[in-house]
């Protein structure tokens, strides 16, 4: 009994067998494999299939040319995606080949360690939110349920080292929260740069966690301003260099990622389905590509900025109405073209983990505003674009946390009522027997 307990809250096992699984599935299912075949209508090169943007913007960093050139041709600086994740992955083309199967082998097994590694921050925070068992049950459904290992195996992108970083965040923010060390702070504020610079949609959970500091360090009247200070000055320290570098290159002022009205242009237009749309990207439209090459990144997409908000004034029930099928989309998979046994699986998260949310906040469980917080603002940017199925898995391991806390307390309201009954069944039959002694 000692040793199933020992392996069933032992953390380094969980996270051996989490990057176990993960690599085993890379070798086995190859996934090593990337397409090479776009499509009829493909403008990239054959190997475009592995890692897309990211993986473009890596070749030509790892051949000296700079952070350029999203879409496999030669076109110049870009802000097209954030720099950290196609920076780790150009590492690996430095070392093992630019497209090749040990480059793809060692940035999927990186992808493997990240969502593995992942399991420490879900016990940390489970053990400091809905409690230890229900940290180690969605711990451990992290790392054996196939569903979760899909996106670190097979797509190279930054949707695992997302997942580490809204985890590790969240679990700072609960632990931060009694601290006085101005350099955990700092850290702390780098940690949220960091993200940033990874996957800037992470920054939606910002506001509400430094407001959620500030409540809880108000009732204890311990609130500092210098302290968020130090959280704003590092975050600010962390990015800066990165946006002033796209002022440069790019020759005018920009953020972290300076796609986001293309992208919303692919989601929204008169007569779209709202979910994004190929044959309007530069990737499998010779039209589009041109067009980007004319007008150059930022006048590109300042270009479909302003088709994009004429097409949200012509057509404003449209829009709501794209925006709501692609909120449905995002928390059910109703319009994705899954195999038979991944939609069920897809909406039963998504509703255990409102049930669980739920209950946290009824309960006033400890860290469920934050819990809520990540479910109620990383999406939104999703809403308004196109909810591809990966682009939740980020936030899949805070929803697994919230669908453990409801099972776990449904069934130990259940084994209580079921005492309850066992103890009541017992007594009636004491006084049955009881009884006629007496008399």
């Amino acid at each position: 009994m000692r040793r199933l307990q020992w392996a069933i809250t032992s953390l380094p096992l969980i996270v051996v067998l989490a990057f176990g699984f993960r690599v085993g599935g890379i070798l086995i299912l190859r996934t090593y494999n990337f397409p090479t075949d776009g499509g009829p209508f493909a403008t990239t090169p054959p190997e475009f299939g592995f890692g897309s943007e990211t993986g473009s913007i890596a070749a030509s960093l790892a051949r000296g040319q700079g952070f350029s050139s999203p879409f496999g041709h030669p076109t110049g600086p870009t802000a097209w995606i954030a720099p950290i994740y196609p920076v780790l992955v150009a590492a690996f083309f430095k070392v093992f080949g630019i497209y090749t199967k040990p480059a793809a082998i060692a940035v999927l097994t990186l992808n493997s360690l990240f969502s593995a590694i992942t399991c420490v921050p879900i016990v940390s925070a489970g053990r400091r939110t809905v409690g230890a068992p229900a940290g180690f049950l969605a711990a451990w459904i992290w790392a054996v349920v196939p569903i979760f290992m899909k996106w670190p195996i097979s797509w190279v992108w930054d949707m695992s080292l997302s997942g580490l970083l809204v985890a590790l965040l969240l679990l700072s923010t609960l632990e931060i929260v009694d601290s006085h060390s101005r350099k955990l702070w700092l850290g702390y504020g780098c940690l949220w740069g960091f993200a940033a610079l990874t996957n800037p949609a992470l920054l939606s959970t910002l506001p509400l966690s430094l407001l959620w500091l500030v409540v809880k360090r108000r009732r204890i009247r311990q609130v500092s301003p210098l302290l968020f200070g130090v959280v704003v000055i590092a975050l600010v320290g962390c990015t800066a260099p990165w946006i002033i570098r796209n002022c440069i290159m790019l020759g005018k002022p920009t953020f972290i990622r300076d796609n986001f009205w293309f992208e919303f242009h692919l989601g929204n237009y008169h007569l779209s389905n709202g979910m994004g749309w190929v044959g309007k990207h530069p990737t499998g439209n010779i039209i589009e590509l041109d067009l980007y090459k004319k007008l150059g990144e930022l006048e590109y997409v300042r270009h479909y900025r302003y088709e994009s908000i004429t097409f949200v004034r012509t057509h404003p029930d449209e829009f709501l109405q794209l925006t709501e099928k692609r909120f449905v989309t995002y928390w059910t998979g109703d319009f994705f073209h899954y195999r038979w046994w991944e939609t069920p699986s897809y909406l039963s998260l998504s509703f255990l983990a409102l049930m669980g949310l739920i209950l946290a906040l009824g309960n006033g469980t400890q860290g469920a505003l934050l819990l809520g917080n990540i479910l109620l603002f990383y999406p939104v940017v999703y809403y308004l674009t196109y909810p591809f199925p990966r682009y939740r898995h980020a936030i899949e391991p805070e929803m697994l946390l919230l669908s453990s806390y409801f099972l776990c307390e449904l069934i130990r309201n259940f084994l209580d009522r079921f005492r309850q009954i066992a103890a009541t069944s017992s007594e009636t039959v004491n006084e049955e027997w009881i009884t006629p002694l007496k008399e």
